[in-house]
């Protein structure tokens, strides 16, 4: 007999709730659920900002950028965006290229470079904002208030949990 398959982790949680029953199955049947979600939301989400010409650092970047001061020194974006310094590199650079933001050396210390958006990265972080946003109200259109705050307890409990536990 062949063994199953387990080519992901939200397969394996499959596979583990079809061999449970009762509490433990369906425990393991709404992570399974969340996991399946939240990946389809961000599957979703980047697929948006690719339709931009952006990646989801290069959001990240241009929504940091658009909340700081006009002008922000590099540390500064490197202490606040997520990503590992390469990929920080080059998400900076494909972003220059497409006159989305400026770099600019320090006049005084050549080795310090200064970052803002362009009036074009403004109106598209503006424009990726409010696709974003749209985004996000249409998948929870069905949900009401009281929903959408018990869901977020509830993940927050679950996160909370799983940290504690050390996951």
């Amino acid at each position: 007999m062949r063994a199953a398959s387990h080519d992901s982790l939200p397969k394996t949680l499959a596979y583990l709730a079809s061999k449970d029953s009762g509490e433990s199955a369906l425990q393991l049947e709404a992570v399974l659920h969340i996991l399946e979600a939240g990946e389809q939301v961000m599957r979703g989400l980047r697929r948006n900002l690719a339709r931009e010409g952006l990646t989801g650092e290069g959001f990240q970047v241009l929504a940091a950028l658009a909340d700081l001061p006009e002008e922000v020194p590099l540390s500064e974006l490197i202490a606040i965006v997520d990503a590992p310094r390469p990929i920080l590199s080059d998400t900076l650079t494909r972003l220059e290229y497409s006159s989305l933001i400026e770099r600019r050396r320090g006049e005084l210390d050549r080795r310090m470079i200064r970052l803002r958006l362009t009036p074009a990265g403004r109106k598209a972080t503006a424009n990726v904002c409010g696709l974003v946003q749209k985004s996000i109200r249409q998948i929870l259109h069905g949900m009401n208030e009281d929903s959408v705050r018990g869901m977020m307890v509830r993940c927050e409990a679950i996160t909370k949990e799983a940290k504690a536990i050390g996951l």
